[in-house]
């Protein structure tokens, strides 16, 4: 997945390794904007939500694995993603959104296939 993403952004002009900075800033960024909003949905005070999330934007191994062509920006975004879904299927008990279900399952596989066959064909 990873792999892909970066040769799709590289539009067959620049080097894959080139375009893994930007992605993974990117990435980041993205990352760093859900857990915001999330944690602003789901806690009572916005100075605690924006302190949670200013703490993960400036989360220092975050940042150091953001600099390195690494998958783990990827695999932690596409996470979040998964358990953020998860909670609101949960939260609605029974009467749970069938969508909420598959797009957790959707991005559960994504990130396993992003961290964990990539090692398996490697």
């Amino acid at each position: 997945m990873y792999s892909f993403i970066l040769v799709a952004f590289s539009f067959g002009l620049f080097d894959p390794h080139n375009v893994a900075t930007p992605v993974n800033a990117a990435v980041l960024a993205i990352t760093v904007m859900i857990v915001g909003q999330y944690l602003r949905r789901q806690l009572t005070s916005s100075f605690i939500s924006a302190w949670a999330a200013f703490a993960v934007a400036l989360s220092l191994p975050l940042i150091w694995i953001a600099s390195f062509a690494m998958s783990d920006s990827l695999f932690a975004l596409l996470i979040a993603l998964a358990l953020i879904r998860c909670s609101k299927f949960i939260a609605r008990g029974e009467g749970g959104k069938t969508s909420d279900l598959i797009l957790m399952m959707v991005f559960s596989a994504l990130a396993w296939q992003t961290r964990y066959i990539g090692i398996t064909v490697l």
